[in-house]
């Protein structure tokens, strides 16, 4: 399969986008803008890319997946890519995000009445920063979008996209999808609440799809997210199993030193993490990551570098207790009447991380 990406090489979002594509098993290849030219843009990502996708090295039927260079992440395999494009029975899929963009030209605009009625799904509005299809269907979307580009002076890439999927696509025999059911892209703008890392892998909680490619479009915040999220599989290919601790008013969070933890509906800096041992076994992580929480039989709470027997949690459907077989809100995390459980760690969290302590993690999980 043929990844084709647009923009520098040289900036980190877009080496972490290389690392984690040839990770996956991908034929990677970055589309360098012309001259001194940092990023392409607009109509200009179509031109180039018609202009490789021209090579006589691309054949027809080749599967081809393109993303933006800066907010995208492969957390998939090759296989697992394919095989989910191929089970949709499309010539063409983009990835969805939650918002109909650019904004309609009236209030009678068809084409975002056609993406309105799309799907139930959030993320039902056509986003053209990544998309995957057979390299002669693309080739036929981009002939065409370049030519409506130049009828009309219109050169937003995504509106040209949209245009040609509602109103042309099927003149030309193709059928082009939007992945609203995020099977195989996770789209972050507008819906980064949607979205768990699970098992090593991230989870879109409305539809259940586990989607191989996240785009953080919109707002830039979650790049932050991937990043973490790629120095993790770099360092532990199978991924890391995060949980957070979650009870009826929000998720457990760390208050100030020497405060006693509290609940908050969103994640933040401050999230109980733990990391999932067994089956139905844990570790706390300490508030910095750097450490373990021990709990004593006195129902104090201390932090270690490694973990002997105290660290461990048992995670049981009525509530989470410690090896001495007590609820954990009898240390102060939460209330008497709370029953705490674990969940999957949103993946706005790992926003919040930062390379130093994803290292110190691993560094004290090493001797579990």
């Amino acid at each position: 399969m043929l990844h084709v990406t647009v923009g520098h090489p040289r900036t980190a979002a877009m080496l972490d986008l290389e690392e984690s594509a040839r990770r996956a098993g991908l034929d990677f290849h970055a589309l360098r803008p012309e001259g001194e030219r940092e990023r392409i843009i607009f109509i200009d990502k179509y031109l180039t890319l018609a202009r490789a996708l021209g090579q006589p090295s691309v054949r027809p039927h080749d599967i081809v997946l393109f993303t933006d260079a800066y907010d995208t992440l492969v957390v998939g395999a090759a296989g697992e890519i394919r095989r989910a494009f191929a089970a949709g029975g499309s010539d063409i899929v983009f990835n969805g995000e939650t918002t109909f963009w650019p904004p309609a030209d009236g209030p009678d605009d068809p084409v975002q009445a056609y993406f309105d009625g799309y799907s139930p799904q959030r993320c039902r509005y056509l986003n053209s920063g990544c998309y995957i299809g057979y390299a002669g269907a693309i080739r036929t979307m981009l002939s065409h979008c370049i030519a409506l580009s130049r009828d009309t002076a219109d050169h937003d890439d995504q509106r040209l996209a949209a245009r040609f999927m509602a109103q042309a696509a099927p003149r030309h025999g193709l059928r082009v999808t939007v992945d609203a059911d995020s099977t195989i892209f996770g789209t972050l703008g507008g819906s980064l609440d949607l979205y768990d890392y699970a098992g090593g892998a991230v989870r879109n909680r409305a539809t259940g799809g586990w989607p191989p490619v996240i785009h953080a479009n919109g707002n830039k915040g979650p790049i932050a997210a991937l990043s973490v999220l790629n120095m993790i599989h770099r360092l532990v290919p199978e991924g890391l199993d995060l949980l957070a601790i979650r009870a009826p008013g929000g998720f457990l969070h760390d208050g100030p030193d020497g405060a006693a933890p509290t609940l908050r509906a969103q994640p933040g800096p401050g999230l109980c993490v733990a990391v999932r041992a067994g089956p139905s076994s844990a570790f706390l992580l300490s508030r910095d990551g750097t450490s373990i929480r021990s709990f004593r039989p006195d129902r104090t709470i201390a932090t270690v570098s490694w973990a002997q027997g105290w660290e461990v949690l048992a995670l049981r459907p009525d509530g989470i207790r410690t090896s001495h077989d007590t609820p954990l809100t009898d240390y102060g995390m939460g209330t008497a009447g709370d029953t705490l459980t674990a969940c999957p760690l949103p993946l706005a969290a790992l926003a919040h991380w930062t390379p130093d302590q994803v290292r110190a993690t691993l560094t004290a999980l090493a001797s579990l």
